[in-house]
């Protein structure tokens, strides 16, 4: 009986996967991540350079997605991506930073997944004034220390990958014309993850300071212990 069992649960299994139009999605990730501040000569030149590796294995492999480069402040970490029913991307919580296509890279025919590379770079002092701006900062949400405005939210990041078929935010010419991907768990997006480090940033308003902004890239630290109740 049992054995009758499994046989029938097995033809049930085989007919399911037969009709699929393809294969599912195993693996769908980050793989590579880097953040770096390279300063110039010329303060005001300073770049934030960012280079992220999405990898995907299973489902279909097209030779192009979309990426986005998303930044937001602390204060709206909740609110990025944005819950559904909402579209993904809020305009009042966020900022594109940047978006261009993202190219599979060629690999041999060993197993594992595909990968695609977003690279990205601006000055820091755009950065700054982009989010500054979005924010509507001002004097309540910032310190003065040293000739410097120091304020009290991070700048976040986050790679977001839509589906071939978003309609929405699948739009840049060159992507692949066969649209077609099988998104069995109804995803909203086949990533959407914020970056492990984020930008604290300073803007001078002393002309002695070396430059219009200072942007220090952090990671999670472990917190100290908290003094013991008396």
């Amino acid at each position: 009986m049992r054995h009758t069992f499994r046989i029938a649960a097995g033809l049930c299994l085989l007919g399911a996967l037969r009709a699929q139009h393809c294969a599912p999605l195993y693996q769908t990730y980050l793989s590579e991540v880097s953040m770096r501040v390279e300063e110039s000569e010329k303060p005001a030149d300073d770049m934030l350079r960012i280079h992220v590796q999405y990898a995907k294995d299973g489902g279909q492999m097209p030779a192009a997605y979309q990426g986005y480069l998303i930044g937001y402040l602390d204060r709206n970490a909740g609110k990025v991506p944005a819950p559904a029913p909402a579209e993904l991307l809020d305009p009042t919580a966020m900022v594109v930073l940047h978006t261009q296509l993202v190219k599979r890279r060629e690999k041999d025919n060993t197993p594992g997944p595909h990968t695609y590379d977003l690279d990205f770079e601006i000055r820091c002092e755009e950065l700054v004034k982009k989010l500054v701006e979005h924010g509507k900062l001002g004097a309540a949400d910032r310190r003065d220390m040293n000739g410097w405005h120091y304020y009290k939210d991070q700048i976040r990041f986050a790679l977001f990958v839509p589906w071939l078929e978003d309609e929405k935010y699948s739009v840049l010419p060159g992507l692949p014309a066969n649209r077609h991907e099988c998104n069995y768990q109804h995803a909203r997006a086949l990533v959407f993850q914020e970056l492990p480090t984020r930008a604290e940033f300073m803007v001078s308003h002393d002309e002695k300071n070396r430059g219009p902004v200072w942007v220090m890239l952090r990671s999670n630290q472990a917190e100290p212990a908290k003094p013991a109740a008396k």
